[in-house]
């Protein structure tokens, strides 16, 4: 298990910037662009440095800096002449332009009478740091939050809908996977509206025929979508389903006294449980694989979810006031999120999920590719990445790149329900498997 190669949890806001290789336009066409760069630096105040620590160079395209308010992320940029060196511009930005904490900035050029001379492109994340009693930085709490022997995680508990006779991300699910030996479950964690983290796998929610937003409904109206949600549930073919039509249960006893050979799904629990309730009702043998769900830009103007920050603040709150010596660890397919989480605290691992392919439902180039996945993850210092296995098995030698980087290599998706591609996923070392069907697959 590696450690952050930063220096741990952020207590102060963090500003990053990247951009692209041709990110300013000089308007004079006598000026080369390719051989145009620039100076960035902290603005200072009252002729005295802003106290933090200097700016950071991240990557060939990425700078970041910390000051301890964020009223102190002023920008001040210098571009020049890559042949002469010549001051041909500069441009400035203050931290309001910053208020959304993430986005990309289009900001003039000025030389030394004030004149347009070009435009520069900049995308900016904000950090700002999370503070909890227990969220204290310790080298060795990664490995002291991570079990290195597990090797099979249940996916949403027991299995999704479709695979398992138990719903998914349910208080149920995750108790019968302890009797059945699975000693680590993946779930979904979103916020609600009144700022409460709930299980639920997707973005939206179908009631009544109206699709909402999880970030649309309080607590309470969460709570209600189950019996709302049942015409749709019981509407669904056993040929969507891969089941027979429903049986009801709303006990552990229910399930072991199932003579059928759980050949039935079965409607478990009367609501969907929230993150709370999870520490409070789950075996705490049973470690947590916290995966954070946030949408990406496809579908964001819809979703209406809280800015990144103030959204992954609710959710460490509850999981560090609740978490006690449980194994847990992060992840999550939008890559600012994993940058926020691996800043904002530094007791548990996070891993950076990918379909590991170009044309998914991502459009980052981050998400593209599994070697784009490992730059990143490998980049940031996280724990490792965790990826659909259809990419794994079609380039092996994938496996022996992320374990030289030292990170760790997790996988998930259909042919992780099937004994003979989880075989050979084992004998190529991938780290852990994420299934629906633990209890065939490990048999085989």
């Amino acid at each position: 298990m590696r450690q952050f190669k930063t220096l741990g949890y952020l207590q102060a806001h963090e500003l990053r910037l990247s951009w692209l290789e041709d990110s300013i336009k000089i308007y004079q066409p006598s000026i080369n662009q390719d051989s145009l760069g620039f100076e960035i630096k902290p603005i200072t105040h009252k002729q005295s440095k802003i106290k933090g620590i200097n700016p950071c160079q991240l990557s060939s395209n990425e700078i970041s800096w910390i000051a301890p308010k964020f009223e102190d992320l002023g920008v001040y940029i210098i571009i020049t002449s890559g042949t002469s060196k010549n001051i041909l511009g500069r441009v400035v930005l203050i931290a309001p332009e910053f208020a959304s904490k993430k986005g990309t900035l289009v900001r003039p050029i000025l030389d030394g009478s004030f004149k347009v001379i070009g435009t520069i492109n900049l995308q900016y994340l904000v950090i700002s740091p999370f503070s909890h009693e227990k969220n204290t930085f310790n080298p060795k709490a990664l490995e002291a939050n991570w079990n290195s022997q597990i090797n099979m995680i249940g996916h949403r508990g027991l299995g999704t809908n479709r695979k398992s006779y138990i719903r998914e991300n349910t208080i149920l699910s995750f108790n019968i996977a302890n009797t059945k030996g699975i000693n680590y479950v993946e779930f979904d964690v979103h916020l609600t509206s009144d700022n409460v983290p709930v299980i639920y796998h997707d973005f939206f929610i179908t009631l009544k025929g109206t699709e909402v937003s999880m970030a649309n409904l309080n607590l309470k109206e969460f709570k209600k979508a189950l019996s709302m949600h049942m015409p749709d549930i019981n509407d669904l073919s056993s040929s969507k389903r891969e089941r027979t039509p429903l049986n009801r249960s709303k006990s552990e006893i229910d399930v072991k006294n199932n003579t059928e050979n759980d050949s039935r799904w079965l409607i478990t629990d009367p609501d969907f449980p929230t993150l709370q309730e999870l520490f409070e009702k789950v075996s705490p043998n049973v470690g947590f694989n916290v995966e954070i769900k946030y949408p990406h830009d496809a579908i964001f103007s819809k979703a209406n979810y809280l800015e990144r920050n103030s959204y992954l603040d609710y959710i460490l709150e509850v999981v560090f006031s609740h978490a006690g010596n449980r194994p847990l660890y992060f992840s999550s397919f939008d890559p600012e999120i994993c940058i926020l989480l691996s800043r904002k605290q530094g007791k548990y691992p996070v891993f950076f999920l990918t379909e590991g392919k170009a044309g998914g439902r991502r459009y980052d180039p981050r998400c593209n590719s599994l070697s784009s996945a490992l730059q990143f993850a490998d980049q940031l210092g996280l724990a490792g990445i965790v990826s659909d296995s259809k990419p794994v098995l079609n380039d092996l030698n994938i496996i022996k790149e992320i374990h030289n980087r030292k990170l760790l290599l997790f996988t998930w998706g259909s042919l992780n329900n099937v004994p003979q591609s989880v075989l050979q996923q084992k004998l190529h070392g991938v780290d852990a498997i994420i299934s629906d069907k633990i209890p065939h697959v490990r048999q085989k």
